[in-house]
């Protein structure tokens, strides 16, 4: 997880098989890259048979201003 205010963070060359959330950002700032990153079976553990998104770049991302 890249957390709250992160920016200018380069995640790459990462796998994630059968996780819940595997690279998810939460109220990241501006110019995060993801690059050459591999995502299977990416699940909600408590709702078998859901499938979760790869990436989850949706909470609260944005830039921020103090």
């Amino acid at each position: 997880m890249v957390g709250v205010g992160s920016s200018a963070s380069l995640i790459e060359n990462n796998i994630s098989v059968n996780n819940n959330k595997p690279i998810a950002l939460n109220s990241t700032g501006g110019g995060n890259v993801f690059a050459y990153n591999y995502v299977d079976q990416a699940v909600l553990w408590n709702s078998p048979g859901w499938q979760e998104n790869g990436i989850d770049d949706c909470h609260a991302n944005f830039t921020h201003t103090t």
